[in-house]
């Protein structure tokens, strides 16, 4: 049986929270997404991996983005406040977040496979710089080498 599919666009009600596990980084975020004029929908969205850097390192709260994600369920606990009561959420296991265009605007950079986030290619270069400061940086590479 096929995994149910959601794609769902909100705002993000908090910055998104990073948190490692044996699966890797992981991050977790609240999506507030409005029902009507006085009226909000709270969905906990997971992601994993190269998706959970890229969003911490890329949202913010109030961010507008659209969640695309699978496994969607109903997550129950026990609130920690002196009456236990019960508490749960909606939930779902992200495999796409993109920030919205609609009111904002993006600047996108690429990693390269198999390098660490924010390098790019075998050369090390910071892929999230411009081509003139990456330049400068391996003058400066070739200048401290030498010394």
């Amino acid at each position: 049986m096929e995994p149910v599919s959601i794609t769902v666009t909100g705002f993000l009600a908090n910055d998104p929270r990073e948190f490692s596990t044996d699966r890797g980084p992981g991050v977790s975020l609240w999506l507030q997404v409005p029902v009507s004029d006085d009226r909000s929908r709270y969905l906990k969205v997971t992601g994993w991996g190269t998706l959970a850097t890229h969003v911490a390192a890329s949202l913010h709260k109030n961010d507008r983005v659209t969640v695309r994600g699978s496994d969607f369920r109903v997550e129950q606990w026990t609130a920690g406040d002196a009456d236990k009561s019960p508490r749960a959420c909606l939930a779902v296991t992200a495999w796409d977040i993109a920030p919205s265009l609609l009111r904002d605007t993006a600047v996108m950079g690429r990693t390269a496979r198999g390098t660490e986030p924010g390098t790019a290619g075998t050369g090390g270069e910071h892929a999230a710089l411009p081509a003139a400061e990456q330049a400068d940086l391996k003058v400066l590479a070739g200048v401290t080498a030498g010394a």
